[in-house]
């Protein structure tokens, strides 16, 4: 029996160490590569490029992202000429009710 254990250990070492020297290039056919390497193999390998459309879509948001800054300048300009235009309505309504009161006023002097 001891020597059925030691003959066991001795085929689980000469696996393992076979499973160890097996060529790299067989694995890393169908590896899939994460973070630059490959978790089972001290080999480094090349992250994947980004799949296609994704650089498109980054530069789509970037562009949007700008977009979106110009809409808020315009709305801000939008907003202070508003304010303007406000100002001006109050300032000619008081001139209207000046130019009334300048008129009631001739009319009872008269």
């Amino acid at each position: 029996m001891k020597s059925f254990t030691l003959s066991m250990l001795a085929a689980g070492l000469i696996a393992m160490t076979g499973c160890a020297n097996i060529n790299s290039a067989i694995v890393e056919a169908d590896a899939v590569c994460r973070d630059g390497w490959y978790g089972y193999s001290r080999a480094t390998c090349q992250t994947p490029a980004a799949p296609y459309g994704v650089a498109d879509a980054e530069r789509d948001i970037a562009d949007l992202k700008e977009l979106v800054r110009s809409l808020k300048d315009d709305l801000a300009a939008a907003k202070q000429l508003i304010v303007h235009l406000t100002e001006s309505q109050e300032n000619l309504q008081s001139q209207i009710n000046h130019v009334k009161s300048d008129k009631h006023m001739l009319k009872t002097q008269q």
